[in-house]
């Protein structure tokens, strides 16, 4: 996905059963695009203005949490209209690019910068942190540099971190040790200072040979899903007028996956685009079983 534009907007979707009592906000945007949702839903801006917004999450006050690439986190508190109306900056951090999640109990935050998972104290109230912490280091490295990060509900000590590959083609992604194209999941309270991602004490992979895992979500079981970004440059050629067809926007490869309890993560190992077939396969004991819940 190409960003055209360094400011941006967040939408508010809300169910059937939440209807929007405000048709806009005050301050907010106009969409610049249409705002089309499935039957039962309903959309708003609620606000704009942001640089460059990577990921969201609520806290337990009903606070949004937005990472802004290359300014830090901001905290928004909205009203029983779905607007905002109070906004501060909670982390001034330029290098925090992607990752942020909320523990379940609401009282620590994390967020990723390429190399390292932070976490903080964090106070839903007045919307602030303390004691920094580096949780996870050592992710820096070629090719795709977003960390997403899942707090799991069900296993409240679990950090879920998914790192992308180095390239569309990675010929080290089999090897696991290089810490590319994989899934780990950490049990936090084990970490006292700081643990490597390549840490197999503490961070147990889940999946690798994945591309680009950007998203990572979990069902009420706490069961982990994952949907995989798939390749670039991505064409496909008209073998009778040659034309070159640039195919990997709307690529049909893309999938999303089950990966299973977080405590006790089982590796298994996907070799769609983003592995060479031809480079050596890992002993069949090191794979488990994850399948695939859709692909289109």
């Amino acid at each position: 996905m190409v960003i055209t534009s360094l400011r941006l907007s967040l939408f508010l979707l809300a169910g059937a059963s939440s209807a929007l009592a405000a048709a806009s906000c005050p301050g907010a945007p106009a969409p610049a695009y249409p705002l089309r949702v499935a039957s039962g839903w309903s959309a708003m801006p609620v606000l704009g203005s942001l640089t460059r917004p990577r990921g969201v999450a609520v806290d337990t006050k009903g606070n949004l949490l937005v990472l802004e690439r290359g300014k830090g986190i901001t905290a928004h508190k909205v009203d029983g209209d779905g607007c905002v109306e109070k906004s501060k900056v909670v982390v001034d951090d330029p290098n925090l690019n992607h990752g942020i999640a909320v523990h379940e109990s609401g009282k620590k935050l994390f967020a990723s910068t390429p190399d390292v998972a932070y976490e903080w104290d964090y106070d839903a109230g007045d919307m602030e942190v303390k004691n920094r912490k580096e949780l996870i280091t050592g992710m820096l490295g070629p090719g795709h540099n977003t960390r997403t990060l899942l707090a799991s509900r069900k296993h409240s000590d679990y950090l879920v971190v998914s790192v992308g590959s180095g390239s569309n083609i990675d010929d080290g992604a089999f090897v696991t040790s290089t810490g590319r194209a994989q899934i780990r999941s950490f049990n936090t309270k084990n970490i006292d200072t700081s643990a490597a991602f390549t840490d197999d004490n503490h961070g147990k992979i889940m999946a690798f040979g994945m591309r680009n895992s950007v998203g990572i979500a979990e069902d009420r079981e706490g069961t982990i899903h994952s949907v995989d970004n798939s390749v670039d440059d991505a064409y496909r050629v008209n073998v009778v007028t040659s034309q070159v067809v640039d195919i990997h926007q709307h690529n049909p490869a893309e999938k999303a996956y089950t990966l299973g309890d977080p405590t006790n993560a089982n590796a298994s190992v996907e070799d769609p685009v983003g592995l060479r077939p031809d480079q050596p396969q890992p002993p069949l004991s090191r794979l488990g079983r994850r399948a695939p819940i859709w692909a289109r």
